[in-house]
Formats: structure tokens, C-alpha cells, sequence
């Protein structure tokens, strides 16, 4: 069990914001914002986050899927040593070591700029982005495409298994989608795109490796049968750690036109977070 205070950070935030459709609630800690319990499938395994007021416990070990709400509960879930895996784990969720620092100078730089940003970071400064894996990251964003979350998890969690199992290989996930026609993964039109994915990933990871900037992923993604603009960008903001961007949907479209928001050159994906969430609070 490693334990942090790492400064502003809410859990329930980050779960809930759309960077990543697998993670899991487990029962909530004592109430109120931020008290939250998630089971986190990434990496490869699995981990349990926990928030008490300003302290995290991230527990790398969590031997099993037990007491999580709904179906995705019923399988193991493979876990992770503590010790040689930390490092990584902290890193995906933005809790390394000089993450709080970085983030708390990143809150000031976007709280100075015009209304209603101010007023937005207050209440949303508990955002982070992560740094998830790009493979995870491009099957995700294929499959999100004109979907809801509920069938973006359901079909996430049909593809692996188990909702908390690993995300199969470009390899054994196109032999799936082959041989199954994508029976009973509630893909519909998006099938063939998660096939050309597959079948071009082998040589997009490489390119993507090359770290050659963002305009070199973001064409480099576009070859992709299905990826478009705004998939693009996501999968550059949330697996490839392309902070500047700013993938825009309905909600972000309307701030701009709305309330004139003015992008942050360097810190416009952790500002988009933020803007996403109140649009959609401002709606509710």
C-alpha cells in the first residue's frame, strides 16, 4: 500500500471524466467529494485507489475483483508487485514525484486567464490528466466514437473477458474480432475500424515511438480506418502525452462559442478536462 498527499486531486473526478472507460467503483469511503474507492484495470493489472479527504492510498496488489458493482465483479483480476511497478503506476496516475508541485503551478497558470476559468479551476482543479497506454488508449477512442459510456465499458469489458482482465494484443484481439465477427462486443459500425487498428498496429507503434511531436501522431493516427479529428486528438492527449491539446466535441464547441474560453498554449488537454466537466454540471 503506498499513501500520498498529493496536493489537489479528486479520484471520483478523474474516474468519472472520460480519459478512461474501465474503472471500476468499489463502495464508496465515508461520502462527501473525493471519497471515493475505484478498481483500476491498467498496465497490464490492477490497483485499488482510495481517497480520505487529501490522502490517496494506491494499493497494488488487488488480489481480486470482488465486492465491485455489477457483472465485470466476477473475474480475477492479475496483479502487480509493488515494488518493481510503482514507479509505473504512480506515473499513469499523475502522482509521481514532482506531479503535485507541476500540477498545482499548472492550476495558477490557468487561473489567470479571462472568465470563467477562474471560477472553473476552483471547482475542477482536482482534475489530472493520465498517462495511460497508447494501445488501451487507441482501442478505447475507436470504440467511444458516437457511443455512451455504459456500451463503450460493456464492449471493453466483452473484448477482455473480464472488466478488469488486460486488454488483449492487436494480435489476439484481431484473431477475436476475426474469428467471432464481433459477435456479442456490441461494436456494430466500428468493427472493421478496430480491425484496421489491429491490423496497422505494428507498424503505427512504431512510428508513434519515434516521439517525432504531436503533428507527426496525429497524422500518423488519421491512416487509421475510423480515426478522425477528434479521436486523433484524444488518443494523443490521454497515450501519448500531447498536453497542449485540446480534443473538442459538443461540449467544448459550445464553451468556445458560448463563453469565449481561451486555450492555454501548453496546458489546453488538463484546461479541456476542466471546461468538459463544467459544461456539463452547467447543464444538469
Amino acid at each position: 500500500m503506498i499513501e500520498l498527499c498529493p496536493g489537489t486531486y479528486d479520484v471520483d473526478l478523474i474516474a468519472r471524466s472520460g480519459q478512461s472507460f474501465r474503472w471500476r467503483q468499489l463502495a464508496r469511503v465515508g461520502g462527501g467529494p473525493g471519497a471515493g474507492s475505484w478498481r483500476v484495470p491498467a498496465l497490464g493489472g490492477c490497483a485499488t485507489l482510495l481517497q480520505h479527504g487529501d490522502r490517496i492510498l494506491v494499493d497494488l496488489g488487488a488480489p481480486d475483483a470482488r465486492g465491485l458493482r455489477g457483472a465485470e465483479g466476477k473475474g480475477a483480476a492479475a496483479s502487480l508487485g509493488p515494488h518493481g511497478d510503482a514507479r509505473r503506476w504512480l506515473d499513469y496516475l499523475a502522482l509521481g514525484p514532482h506531479d503535485a508541485a507541476t500540477h498545482e503551478d499548472a492550476l495558477e497558470e490557468l487561473a489567470r486567464l479571462p472568465d470563467p476559468m477562474p471560477r472553473v479551476v476552483r471547482t475542477y482543479g482536482g482534475l489530472r490528466v493520465l498517462r495511460q497506454d497508447a494501445w488501451e488508449t487507441c482501442v478505447s477512442f475507436v470504440i467511444s466514437q458516437n457511443n455512451n459510456i455504459a456500451r463503450i465499458r460493456r464492449s471493453l469489458a466483452a473484448i477482455c473477458g473480464s472488466g478488469l482482465s488486460p486488454l488483449p494484443s492487436s494480435e489476439a484481439l484481431l484473431d477475436l474480432l476475426v474469428r467471432g465477427k464481433g459477435a456479442g462486443l456490441g461494436l456494430g459500425y466500428r468493427l472493421p475500424y478496430l480491425m484496421d487498428l489491429c491490423r496497422r498496429w505494428p507498424a503505427l507503434s512504431l512510428r508513434l515511438r519515434r516521439r517525432e511531436g504531436y503533428e507527426a501522431d496525429f497524422c500518423a493516427l488519421c491512416e487509421v480506418d475510423g480515426i478522425g479529428p477528434k479521436v486523433a486528438n484524444c488518443i494523443c492527449l490521454y497515450g501519448l502525452g500531447h498536453e497542449e491539446v485540446v480534443p473538442r466535441d459538443t461540449w467544448i464547441r459550445k464553451a468556445e462559442e458560448r463563453h469565449g474560453i481561451v486555450w492555454h498554449p501548453e496546458l489546453g488537454g488538463l484546461q479541456q478536462l476542466m471546461v468538459f466537466e463544467w459544461m456539463r454540471a452547467r447543464a444538469s
